[in-house]
C-alpha cells in the first residue's frame, strides 16, 4: 500500500513507514467515512496514532507490529511541524483496515489503496485538505473483513468506525498464544499472559530447584552421613546423582522440548523436582527416632584394650536407605534439566532482545539465590534436633557430640513448594503474544562461517532425530560456542567443589560448627553470588554490549576472579590431636593406628567411636574420654567434665576436671574474617559473568539451535566441570586426612576426623588456580576466534543499521509487505 503525499519542500527526503503484521488485522485503527474519498482525521486519534505506532508501544493494537521510520531531512525540532501538516490537512481515514488479507493462511490477496496527488509541484497542499483522488485497488478473494467494497470513484460504500471490537474479527490470541489448558482459558489469566510474569514464576521455579539441590543437599550430607551410617564415597554417590541425571537427559530434554511446548516440559520437571525432595526427606520416616546414647560416658573401665566389637553392632542395615537418597537425586537432575534450557530459552524469545540480558539476569540471580538461602535454611534446621518433639527427653545441646540436626525438614516443606509452582506454568502457552515479532526484529549475531554452515544445510529445528546429527556437528565446528563452553566448565569445575565443599573447609580451618559453616557460606553467597548474577545481566543491557563486548567483559571478570583464588592459601595451623599429630605424654611416638599408649593400655577403648574430649592444661584432643584414661566424669550432662585422666595428668584435687567433652578450639580466630571478605569477593566475579556466558552462546549459534546448544553446553559443563569438580575436590580433601574414624568390625575407613590444614590449603589453592587459567584461557579465545556474521542482503543491511524490522519478500515470516510512502 502506498500512499503519495505533496512533498512540504522538494528537496526534502523519502520517509518510509514500515507496517508488518503477522496475522490478519481488523479494521478499528482509522473510520473510513462513506461515500467520502479525504477527510479530516481528530487530533486525539492522530496522537494515538503516534503514540500507539511511532513509539513501538503499541497500545491497542493487538497481532501488529509497526515500525515507524526516522523523518531524514528534517530535524527533530522539525518534526512537529509534520504532525501539525497532518492534523490540519488530515490523511484520508482509512489506512489500516483488511488490507493485510494476505497475510493470512485463509487469504491470496490484498488491498492497497492508493493517494495521488500533485508530486513534482507539491510546495502547497490545499487549503482544505484535499490530497487528490483516492483509488482502492482490491486482488485476492480471500479479504476477511466483514464490509469490503468500494465505488469506482474511490468512494467508500461501507465503513467501520474507531473503537469497533477487534476481537470480534480476527484480533483474538491464537490458541498457542492464550494462558490455559484446553477449554480452561478464563479472561482474569490473560494478565498474567506475558514476559513479566513468566519471568516471575520461572525465577520461583529456580528458586526452590536451587534452594533443594545446590544448598540442603550440600548442607545437610555430613548428617546424613552420620544418621544412616554412610562412608564419604556413598555419600558422594548421593551428591553426583543429580548431575548423572542431569547429564542423561539434558540431551534429549532441550532437543525434544525445544520443538515442542516448552511451558508443559518446565512444569512437569519441577513436579518431578519435588517428588525427589518429598523422596529425599522419606528415610527419617522409616528409620524411626534418633537415639542419641548421652549416658555413655566411654570411660576407662581398667580391661584390656581391644579393637573387637560386639556382633549386633557389626550389622547397619540403615545403611541401605542411600539408595533412596541416590533416587530422589536422580528425580532431581531430570526435573531440572529444562529449567536451565528450555526456561532460559523461552524467556529469551519472549523479550526484546535488549531486554534479553536483563531478564536471564534476574532468572539466573533467582538461581543462585535460592542455594544461597538454602545454606541459610539448612544452617537453621541442623541447628534444630532431628526429632524435636524428644529433644526434652536427651540433656543435648548443639556443641554436643552426639546432636543430629532436623536435615528432613527443608526436603519435606520445599518439595510441595516444587509441586505448587508447576502449575502456573503448565498453564502458560507455548508462545507469548508478540515473541514472533521479536524474534523477527533480531538483528543476527551468529558466528559468521556457521550461519553459513547453517543456511546452506537447511538445518529446521523441528525436533526430527535425523536432524540431531547435523545439529551436534554444526555446535562443535562453532568455535566460539565451544570456548564458551569450555570456559564456563572450568568455572563450574570451581564453583560446584566449592558448594560441596566450602562448609566442611571453614569448619577445619577455622573450627565452627557444622550450621555456624553453612551460616557463613549463605551469608557470602547471598549478597555477591545472587548480586553478581543480577548485576552481569544488567550490565550487559546498560552498556548495550553486543557478542565481541560481552566477551570481552567475560575474560575481564575471570581475570580478576584469578587474583581472588589466593584465599585459599589462608590457614589456620591442626588441632593438636593425641596420637595422631602429637605424642601422649608418655611416648615420642605417633600412634595413628589404634591410639593406644602406655597410659591407656589397661582400658577398653572403641576406636569406631568419636565422643572428643579436650584437655584444659594442653589443648591437646583426644579422641574418646577412655583415650585420655579418664576413670571418672558427671554422666549424663551433655557437657560433661572428665576426672582423673591418666593420659593428662591428675589435677590437684579429685574434684577439679582436667578435660571437657568438646572438640579443641582453634587459635586463628581473627583469619576468618579475611577469609569470608577475600571469598566473597571471589564469588562475586565469578558469577558476574555467567549471564553474559549465557547471552554470548544464544547470540552465538542460530536461532533455531539456541534451546539445543544451551542443553548441549550444559551437558559439557556437567562433563568437564559440575561432576568431576565435587569429586576432585572431594578425593583432595580426603587425600589429606590425617585421621579416618574406623567402622565397625574392620569394615574400612569411615568420616574424617582430623585435616592437614597446611596441606588442604596448598591443594585446593593449586585446583583453583588451574581452573581458572583455563576459564581466562578460553573466554580470551572464544572473543579471538569469533567472526561476526556476514550481512549479505540490502534488507539485512537496513535492519542492523535502522535497529527496526524490514523484512524481505523472501522471508517466511512475512510474505508479504506494505509500504507507506510520503514523497
Amino acid at each position: 500500500m502506498k500512499l503519495l503525499i505533496p512533498r512540504r519542500k522538494k528537496d526534502s527526503h523519502v520517509e518510509v513507514i514500515s507496517f508488518w503484521k503477522e496475522s490478519s488485522l481488523a479494521a478499528n485503527i482509522f473510520s473510513w467515512s462513506s461515500g467520502v474519498s479525504t477527510g479530516r482525521v481528530s487530533s486525539s486519534v492522530l496522537k494515538r496514532i503516534f503514540r500507539n505506532r511511532c513509539d513501538n508501544s503499541q497500545r491497542g493494537l493487538k497481532g501488529a507490529a509497526v515500525w515507524c521510520g526516522k523523518i531524514h531531512g528534517a530535524a527533530r525540532n522539525d518534526r512537529p511541524l509534520i504532525l501539525r501538516l497532518f492534523l490540519r490537512y488530515s490523511l484520508v481515514r482509512t489506512l489500516l483496515s483488511q488490507m493485510y488479507g494476505s497475510m493470512h493462511p485463509d487469504a491470496v490477496g490484498h488491498t492497497s489503496p492508493s493517494f495521488t496527488g500533485d508530486e513534482d509541484g507539491g510546495n502547497e497542499i490545499p487549503e482544505n485538505g484535499d490530497l487528490g483522488d483516492v483509488h482502492l485497488v482490491t486482488s485476492g478473494n480471500g479479504l476477511r473483513s466483514r464490509n469490503h467494497s468500494t465505488t469506482e470513484g474511490g468512494e467508500a460504500a461501507n465503513s467501520w468506525r474507531l473503537g469497533e471490537s477487534v476481537e470480534s474479527d480476527v484480533g483474538k490470541l491464537d490458541e498457542d498464544e492464550q494462558c490455559g489448558c484446553g477449554s480452561f482459558r478464563p479472561r482474569v489469566l490473560r494478565k498474567c499472559n506475558n514476559a513479566v510474569c513468566l519471568l516471575i514464576w520461572l525465577s520461583l521455579a529456580a528458586f526452590t530447584q536451587g534452594l533443594l539441590v545446590n544448598g540442603l543437599v550440600n548442607v545437610v550430607v555430613t548428617t546424613i552421613e552420620k544418621r544412616f551410617h554412610l562412608s564419604s564415597s556413598q555419600s558422594g554417590l548421593i551428591v553426583s546423582g543429580y548431575d548423572i541425571a542431569s547429564l542423561l537427559t539434558l540431551l534429549p530434554v532441550s532437543y525434544f522440548g525445544g520443538a515442542g511446548r516448552r511451558p508443559r516440559w518446565l512444569a512437569f520437571g519441577m513436579v518431578l523436582v519435588g517428588l525427589g525432595s518429598l523422596l529425599f526427606s522419606l528415610p527419617h520416616f522409616l528409620v524411626g527416632n534418633y537415639l542419641a546414647s548421652t549416658n555413655s560416658t566411654n570411660l576407662c573401665v581398667g580391661t584390656a584394650f581391644s579393637t573387637s566389637q560386639p556382633a549386633e553392632t557389626c550389622v547397619s542395615p540403615i545403611s541401605r536407605f542411600r539408595y533412596i537418597f541416590i533416587f530422589g537425586q536422580l528425580l532431581h537432575g531430570v526435573g531440572a534439566a529444562p529449567l536451565y534450557t528450555l526456561g532460559v530459552s523461552f524467556l529469551d524469545d519472549s523479550v526484546k532482545l535488549k531486554l534479553s540480558s536483563l531478564y536471564v539476569g534476574i532468572y539466573y540471580a533467582f538461581s543462585t539465590l535460592g542455594p544461597a538461602v538454602g545454606y541459610l535454611l539448612g544452617g537453621q534446621l541442623l541447628s534444630l534436633y532431628i526429632d524435636f518433639n524428644e529433644v526434652s527427653k536427651w540433656p543435648l545441646t548443639e556443641s554436643s557430640p552426639g546432636w543430629l540436626g532436623a536435615w528432613w525438614l527443608g526436603f519435606l516443606g520445599m518439595g510441595c513448594v516444587a509441586i505448587f509452582l508447576s502449575i502456573p506454568l503448565f498453564l502458560f502457552p507455548p508462545v507469548l503474544p508478540r515473541t514472533r515479532e521479536y524474534k523477527a526484529a533480531r538483528k543476527s549475531e551468529t558466528q559468521g562461517d556457521i550461519a553459513e554452515a547453517v543456511e546452506s544445510a537447511q538445518l529446521g529445528f523441528n525436533g526430527s532425530i535425523r536432524d540431531l546429527p547435523k545439529t551436534v556437528k554444526l555446535l562443535l565446528i562453532n568455535k566460539t560456542f565451544m570456548c564458551l563452553s569450555i570456559g564456563a566448565a572450568a568455572d563450574a569445575f570451581l564453583v560446584m567443589g566449592c558448594a560441596a565443599y566450602a562448609p566442611k573447609i571453614i569448619e577445619s580451618q577455622f573450627g565452627y560448627s557444622a550450621s555456624n559453616a553453612a551460616l557463613i557460606v549463605g551469608a557470602a553467597t547471598i549478597p555477591m553470588g545472587a548480586g553478581g548474577t543480577f548485576l552481569g545481566g544488567w550490565l550487559v543491557k546498560r552498556l548495550r554490549l553486543e557478542c565481541p563486548g560481552i566477551l570481552k567483559f567475560c575474560i575481564v571478570c575471570s581475570a580478576i576472579s584469578l587474583t581472588a583464588v589466593f584465599v585459599f592459601l589462608i590457614k589456620c595451623p591442626m588441632t593438636s590431636f593425641a596420637g595422631v599429630n602429637t605424642p601422649y605424654r608418655d611416648s615420642d611416638t605417633l600412634l595413628s593406628d589404634n591410639l593406644r599408649s602406655t597410659c591407656n593400655a589397661d582400658c577398653s577403648c572403641p576406636i569406631n567411636r568419636y565422643d572428643p574430649v579436650c584437655a584444659k592444661s594442653t589443648n591437646i584432643m583426644f579422641l574418646t574420654p577412655c583415650h585420655a584414661g579418664c576413670s571418672s566424669g558427671t554422666a549424663g550432662d551433655a557437657a560433661m567434665s572428665f576426672y582423673n585422666c591418666s593420659c593428662i595428668g591428675t589435677s590437684f584435687n579429685d574434684t577439679m576436671p582436667v578435660a571437657n567433652r568438646r572438640a579443641c578450639p582453634t587459635a586463628c580466630s581473627s583469619l576468618n574474617y579475611v577469609f569470608i571478605t577475600v571469598f566473597a569477593i571471589l564469588i562475586l566475579f565469578t558469577f558476574l559473568s555467567s549471564i553474559p556466558v549465557v547471552s554470548a552462546t544464544l547470540r552465538c549459534v542460530a536461532d533455531s539451535q539456541r534451546p539445543f546448544a544451551l542443553g548441549f553446553q550444559w551437558i559439557i559443563v556437567r562433563i568437564l566441570g559440575s561432576i568431576p569438580g565435587p569429586l576432585s575436590f572431594g578425593a583432595i580433601i580426603d587425600g589429606v586426612c590425617s585421621y579416618f574414624q574406623r567402622e565397625p568390625c574392620g569394615a574400612g575407613k569411615g568420616r574424617c576426623l582430623l585435616y592437614d590444614n597446611t596441606k588442604m590449603s596448598n591443594s585446593i589453592f593449586a585446583v583453583a588456580v588451574g581452573g581458572k587459567v583455563i576459564a581466562l584461557l578460553f573466554f580470551f579465545l572464544s572473543w579471538w576466534l569469533y567472526k561476526p556474521p556476514t550481512i549479505k542482503t540490502e534488507d539485512m543491511k537496513q535492519n542492523a543499521s535502522d535497529n527496526r524490522l524490514v523484512v524481505g519478500n523472501n522471508t517466511s515470516l512475512n510474505p508479504s509487505r506494505e509500504t507507506l510512502r510520503i514523497d
